[in-house]
Parts: structure tokens; C-alpha cells; sequence
């Protein structure tokens, strides 16, 4: 009955115990009734407070479409941020050949092929006189074999690369290379090229003013080219 007075006193139930017969609540009803208001807790005493809270949550829909790569799954493809885009397969350094000037800036499909996923911030603030800020070139972290198929991203070794013309030399006799490739003291074995009809030949046509080709080792190559 303290539930009944309580309820009664405070103005939350309002009751009628006498009155004309057949329109008087019986107690034992009201009493029913508080033992469950009371058992189901303070959040359905007060169902208008909870709508009203509810109300003001705003709900925002996720900005990320099925399927799309999320920050934390893009790469960074200059780890060790010393301005060098990394290079393990000969895809990546077959992609080299549309950023010449080593600064991973470049739209061209291949490109992005061969470098997936790469995090938009991969290259540090570096600048020099006469070049973009951010990467300056590439560098090597593993030897590459051109006969090897763990060489290569698609675990498939290219022919094209292999036999009758061989490898496109990087650039050309007009279109140098202007960056810096670090070998970091790794070799690429069985570079083939067979192209007597070019002037500039070999696995970069030519080197710009600034450029630099560091550390680097050919192992088994057989490189012939023209020289008009």
C-alpha cells in the first residue's frame, strides 16, 4: 500500500475508492497496477522524457560506399619517408616509365595498376630547386629477375619482356629520366633488349641534368641498340 499512497500523494495515479457502484476502482487493481509501473523501471515511468531524448539523436549515414578502401587500407608506398617510392616487382618498374620525374604524380591507368591503394600522403615535403615537392624518384627493396616469376606482381613472367624485343627502355632520347633511382645495392638479372633501331637504349633511354641512377647492379644482361 506504500506504492498506493505514494503514487496517490504525489499525483500520479488518481483514484475514486467510493463512489456509485460499478464505477469505484478496487484497490486491489490499483495496487496490480503500480507492482508492474514500479518492476518496469525509471525508462517506462517517464516514456515521454525517453521519445524527446530519442528525438534529438541525429543519425548520419556512413560516407563509405560498399566496396570502397578505407584510409587505414590504402598503402603507403614510401615507408621508410625518404622521398623514394618503393619498388618490389617489375611491374612497379615497368609504371616508372609515366612519372619521369619521380614524384608519383600521374593519372595513367598502368600506373595506378601497379601501385593500388596508394595513400594519398606516401611522400614527405621534400623539394629542390627545379622539381615538385614530395617524392623525388624510386628505389629498389628486393633484387629483380626478369626470368623469375616471384619477380613480377601477377606471379607470371612476361614474355614480352623476355624475347624478340625485350624490355621499352624508361623514356627516350627526348623524354629523360629526371629523378633519382636507388638501387640500394640490389641487382636485376636477365634484362633483355633488342632494339637496334633506337638511338637511346637501355633499362632508362636517357638521364636528365638532375638525375641519378645510384647502387644499382645488372646481372645477365643483353642489351643491343642502334646508335642513329
Amino acid at each position: 500500500m506504500t506504492l498506493l499512497k505514494q503514487a496517490m500523494n504525489t499525483g500520479r495515479i488518481k483514484a475514486k475508492v467510493g463512489g456509485p457502484a460499478g464505477r469505484a476502482l478496487p484497490l486491489i487493481a490499483i495496487a496490480l497496477a503500480l507492482a508492474v509501473f514500479a518492476a518496469l523501471g525509471p525508462d517506462a515511468q517517464r516514456p515521454a522524457a525517453q521519445a524527446a531524448s530519442l528525438a534529438d539523436v541525429s543519425i548520419s549515414p556512413s560516407s563509405t560506399e560498399p566496396g570502397a578502401v578505407t584510409r587505414s587500407q590504402k598503402t603507403d608506398y614510401d615507408a621508410d619517408n625518404d622521398g623514394l617510392i618503393e619498388i618490389s616487382n617489375l611491374e612497379q618498374l615497368n609504371a616508372i616509365r609515366w612519372d619521369l620525374i619521380g614524384n608519383g604524380q600521374t593519372d595513367h591507368n598502368s600506373y595506378a595498376a601497379a601501385f593500388p591503394n596508394a595513400a594519398d600522403d606516401s611522400c614527405p615535403d621534400h623539394s629542390r630547386p627545379g622539381s615538385f615537392s614530395g617524392c623525388l624518384g624510386y628505389e629498389l627493396t628486393k633484387d629483380l629477375d626478369f626470368d623469375d616469376a616471384g619477380s613480377y606482381a601477377s606471379g607470371v613472367v612476361n614474355t614480352a619482356w623476355t624475347s624478340g624485343a625485350g624490355w621499352q627502355p624508361i623514356g627516350s632520347w627526348h623524354s629523360r629520366w629526371g629523378g633519382t633511382f636507388q638501387g640500394n645495392g640490389h641487382t636485376i638479372s636477365n634484362l633483355l633488349i633488342n632494339r637496334t633501331g633506337n638511338r637511346a637504349t637501355g633499362l632508362f633511354a636517357s638521364m636528365g641534368r638532375f638525375s641519378s641512377v645510384k647502387r644499382l647492379g645488372l646481372v645477365d644482361a643483353e642489351v643491343s641498340g642502334g646508335s642513329g
